[in-house]
């Protein structure tokens, strides 16, 4: 467990060890202390592949970081885990996620392209929070999406959704 205590950031960018004294690293959480850090510097957060999990509230109110990097095999996110990156313009969850927490992705108004390619897509966008992106891109590894998914991304202009989806949930998109 890599526990983030402060951001420390080269040239803007967070990126996450593989290791820490010699030790693989495959879970991140963020230290008491680390709320209250100063994340003005954090441009970019880059979590490497071998990080499997990222527990609640992680990278909570990084917000100038513009772009996250989720690794290839990152099973977990946790909730409002990337919650108030404000300045975020596009994610991708790759299909390695097979959980995300409520809350994971919201209050982020910059946020424009949603890419997912998990399992199933459940209600964990929202806790409230509007969410403004334009394109919403749901790749061939998603099978569900749950009801109430999507409900209060009420911007959505460009749909993709893979032909694999095998069920929608009630009120997914309303």
């Amino acid at each position: 467990v890599l526990i983030i205590d402060k951001f420390e950031p080269v040239n803007g960018v967070l990126r996450l060890p593989d290791s820490y004294e010699g030790k693989p690293i495959s879970m991140i959480a963020r230290s008491r202390e680390a709320y209250s850090a100063d994340t003005s510097d954090v441009k970019e957060i880059i979590i490497p592949d071998n990080i499997t999990i990222i527990e609640d509230f992680a990278f909570l109110a990084c917000w100038f970081a513009n772009k996250i990097v989720i690794g290839n095999n990152v099973t977990h996110i946790g909730e409002y885990a990337f919650c108030k990156c404000a300045e975020v313009a596009e994610i991708f969850i790759p299909n390695s996620v097979k959980e995300i927490g409520h809350g994971a992705i919201c209050a982020i108004p910059e946020l424009k392209k949603v890419e997912i390619d998990c399992d199933t897509i459940k209600d964990w966008f929202s806790d409230g929070f509007e969410l403004f992106f334009t394109d919403l891109i749901i790749g061939e590894n998603v099978e569900v999406i749950s009801p109430s998914a999507f409900m209060v991304c009420t911007t959505i202009e460009r749909l993709t959704i893979s032909k694999n989806v095998r069920e929608i949930g009630e009120e997914a998109f309303i």
